[in-house]
């Protein structure tokens, strides 16, 4: 390990994953001496679902590496852990959902408080054929699983437990996971009896975005921060667009010289702008829909119904890419509300299991 030239790195940032990496390109690009820190060898792992939204593609195609993930197909399109001789102006800590640095220095005060699986499916041993698909399982919300086509027709078989649920907590994880592969009818059927699974990898949840992500020299990005949708359990585009923004934040104080908590705070302010104050709407649909499932398959329905046009719309707020106060708008209000009506006549009336029993 080496120092620079002048004795000392501008920013030390602990964790190389979607957060920790952007920052350090973004700081690197600006001309600021950066050491990236990561503690596991590369390619690393990172379980999650692995999709990424289109906040984290526009950034790797602003980063010049998104056509060679193409290209190389890696990715597939759907439409004190310092030298103590190291001196640092500012440290960033991108070090995962435990976050022990944050944990230590004082900063994060709270334990994950979701959990997610990932399994790959090999290829040719499945009988999934979209793209992707997100399945609810009533006894599990708002948590939910899902499945996503990899290149080379590679299944990611995934489980996102999110809190909201009394009966279901963390240490559940191995059950859902297990029990919705074999009993889940749609995700059975999708897998087929064929299927050859990994073994189940597991990791922590820090959700709806931290009090606090900032301390003197210190800024906390990433899954680190909670910068995780509580109703979506998305991060990776929260995390490098996060990254992006320390990067530009980080190489203004630097021109000014202070990096003292009060001026650290402004990072903050800004990501609760940007997409952290979301979160809130985020916690409070997830006690809706534990409460009144029936809104899922209303916006099921709605969807359906409506088409291509009103699903991206929809998926610009599910994805964070548009406020989920939006769905208050009357576009959606009145479309979803026809459809809950029609739902709970039909069900009042039994219409619905009246027509299950004739496509038996």
């Amino acid at each position: 390990m080496q120092r620079t030239k002048e004795g000392f790195y501008d920013v030390a940032v602990v964790g190389a994953g979607p957060a920790g990496s952007t920052l350090g390109y973004y700081l690197a690009k600006a001309g600021r001496n950066c050491l990236l820190l990561e503690k596991k060898k590369f390619p690393r792992d990172k379980y999650c679902g692995d999709a990424v939204c289109k906040t984290a593609i526009e950034i790797l195609m602003d980063m010049g590496i998104y056509e060679k993930l193409i290209k190389e197909n890696k990715a597939r399109i759907v439409i004190s852990m310092l030298n103590a001789l190291l001196c640092y102006r500012v440290l960033v800590c991108a070090d995962g959902a435990p976050s022990k640095l944050a944990t230590k220095l004082g900063i994060v005060k709270r334990p994950p408080d979701g959990s997610c699986s990932r399994a790959y499916v090999e290829s040719g041993t499945h009988k999934f054929k979209a793209d992707g698909c997100i399945f609810y399982h009533r006894d599990m919300l708002p948590g939910y699983s899902a499945l996503f086509r990899h290149p080379n027709n590679e299944l990611n078989y995934c489980v996102y437990l999110i809190p909201g649920n009394p009966k279901v907590t963390n240490d559940d994880l191995p059950y859902w996971h297990n029990f919705l592969m074999k009993q889940d009818p749609n995700i059975s059927k999708s897998l087929g009896p064929g299927a050859k699974l990994e073994r189940m990898k597991a990791a922590s949840l820090r959700l709806g975005g931290e009090p606090v992500s900032h301390g003197d020299h210190v800024l906390v990005v990433g899954d680190a921060a909670g910068m995780i949708d509580p109703m979506t359990g998305e991060g990776i585009h929260h995390a490098m667009e996060a990254g992006k923004m320390a990067a530009k934040f980080l190489d203004e104080a630097m021109h000014h010289g202070n990096y003292d908590k009060d001026v650290m705070k402004l990072y903050h302010e800004a990501w609760m702008d940007k997409f952290g104050s979301d979160f809130k709407w985020s916690f409070a649909i997830c006690q809706l829909l534990y409460r009144f499932p029936i809104l899922l398959d209303a916006a099921t329905a709605a969807i359906a119904r409506k088409g291509d046009k009103f699903l991206a719309a929809w998926a610009d707020i599910m994805t964070g890419r548009v406020p989920k106060i939006h769905l208050l708008r009357p576009e959606f209000v009145i479309v979803i509300t026809f459809e809950l009506v029609s739902l709970i006549i039909k069900r009042a009336f039994g219409i619905e299991k009246k027509r299950e029993k004739k496509l038996e």
